[in-house]
């Protein structure tokens, strides 16, 4: 674990990736925002410069929307929405690693909003190669129109390929695209949650202990603008999370959890998993897999699990890591809020506040069928009333490991750093341990301490920490009221 000297400037840091033995990173202070050129090794800030974020019509600021590296240069995706003109734009901008612009504002995109309050929204992805980028425009919505889209493809240095409009057979009501990516071929493949046109659908839905949302995966080529879609379906169960991803092949991984409706007292009863091959239509495999009831009483105790109960439905799948062998790893954080009411008894004001909790996490390995192979539990429990400020964990993925890094009680580790057995205590950030939990792919873990915060003085944000290579993750720590970066080295 390596720090950085503390920073004078204030504010917060995102990290953009890294090259040539420097980490890029953009630091927001009130409105603005900065480019910073950050050296890797003793984590000192080579430049810091301010970007011209100004619209074209200088009333405001644009919204950055995306960004990444290509070959050394910094690409800034930004978007601002145009009264005059009634239109939402997407503009680009190319920076190399000395500061320097080398493609200045590029329009994008752009598409008619006649109302600021319905203005629309722009989503982006990047291949796994880092070759190809996807640009969804997300038309304003219109509910008794089909939901509609604009595609448009271009290389990683802002070079147009193709543009198309794609409309769903649904309505913009009905329709909700949660999640998307762009393969190597420049293929699009989102996931669509529709949901039913009438209460009634709904009921009979529910009655019949089925999903009452369709799920759907939509591909689509722009090249030869060829439209595939294929619904997932769980005979009586009830997806509760789902996530895309595709692994080094372009193949299709859908994989999540999901709820038995024919159980009573369900919560989350198992994971789903299919794979969709590179150009196929229909699945190559398609399978699901309960939890069972070691890991189940492991979770909520042997009593309720006796009696029928399930995991809760509070877990929150955070990530999913493709394997090497065609399956995945899926992360799900134990997530939820409590709210605390009150009312004044003298002038009846009603004051409500609210405390965020962040729980264990579980780790499910499946293989390649969709099989649990292995799951394995990190147990942690935490809160704040700042919205996780310094919770929640951050991950570092080698070839046969993820190492799951967070804060963690001081209390929970022996005198030689080791986790000791027993009821977890919850963290006290401010007098806590860092702590990595590194798990094997056979689901064994090993717990160690990275450093004490009373003692560094420096309190981790793990939600915000980047993988930038095979061997380092960058996060960002608060010493008081300044800000340091560093280095975590696997």
């Amino acid at each position: 674990m390596v720090w950085g000297p503390a920073f004078k400037t204030k504010g917060t840091y995102s990290i953009i990736g890294d090259h040539n033995d420097f980490v890029y990173a953009f630091r927001y202070y009130k409105r603005d925002i900065f480019l910073e050129k950050i050296e890797s090794e003793g984590m000192e800030v080579q430049f810091s410069l301010k970007l011209d974020l100004k619209s074209p019509d200088s009333k405001r600021n644009m919204a950055v929307e995306y960004t990444y590296l290509h070959e050394g240069n910094i690409v800034i995706l930004a978007s601002y929405y145009d009264k005059g003109d009634d239109r939402n734009f997407l503009k680009g901008i190319v920076i190399n690693g000395e500061g320097d612009i080398v493609k200045d504002w590029l329009d994008l995109t752009s598409f008619e909003a006649k109302s600021k309050k319905n203005t629309g929204s722009f989503d982006v992805a990047i291949s796994p190669n880092r070759e190809s980028l996807l640009i969804i425009a997300n038309t304003p919505f219109a509910k008794k129109e089909n939901e509609k889209y604009q595609l448009f493809l271009y290389t990683a240095g802002l070079e147009k390929k193709w543009e198309k409009e794609f409309i769903l057979p649904y309505s913009d009501a009905q329709t909700n695209i949660y999640d998307f990516a762009v393969d190597n071929n420049g293929v699009t493949h989102m996931l669509a949650a529709v949901f039913p046109e009438t209460k009634k659908e709904k009921r009979a839905a529910r009655k019949g202990k089925e999903d009452y949302r369709r799920q759907l995966l939509v591909t689509f080529s722009g090249e030869d603008e060829k439209i595939t879609e294929y619904e997932i379906q769980l005979k009586n169960k009830t997806i509760l999370g789902t996530a895309l991803r595709l692994d080094s092949s372009n193949n299709v991984i859908l994989t999540g959890f999901y709820q038995d409706n024919l159980k009573k007292r369900s919560g989350l009863s198992g994971v789903f998993y299919t794979k969709i091959k590179a150009g196929d239509a229909e699945p190559e495999v398609i399978n699901t897999h309960e939890f069972d009831n070691k890991f189940v009483e492991e979770l909520i105790g042997e009593r309720k699990a006796k009696k029928g109960q399930e995991i809760s439905a509070t877990y929150v799948l955070r990530q999913i890591i493709p394997t090497e062998d065609g399956g995945a790893v899926l992360l799900a954080e134990q997530y939820y809020v409590v709210e605390h009411c009150s009312t004044n008894p003298k002038t009846g004001q009603r004051t409500c506040t609210y405390t965020y909790h962040y729980n264990s996490i579980i780790v499910v390995g499946v293989n390649n069928q969709g099989e649990i192979v292995w799951n394995s539990l990190i147990k942690k429990t935490s809160a704040d009333g700042a919205y996780g400020y310094y919770l929640s964990f951050a991950t570092f993925v080698q070839k046969d490991k993820i190492h799951v890094v967070f804060l963690d009680n001081k209390k929970n580790y022996n005198e030689f750093g080791e986790r000791v057995e027993g009821k977890i205590k919850s963290v006290n950030v401010r007098k806590g341990v860092a702590a990595v939990a590194t798990i094997s792919m056979n689901g064994a873990i090993d717990y160690s301490v990275l450093y004490d915060i009373k003692t560094d003085k420096v309190i981790m944000r793990p939600k915000i920490a980047t993988q930038i290579n095979d061997h380092s993750l960058i996060v960002l720590g608060m010493a008081k009221k300044k800000v340091r970066l560093g280095r975590i080295n696997f």
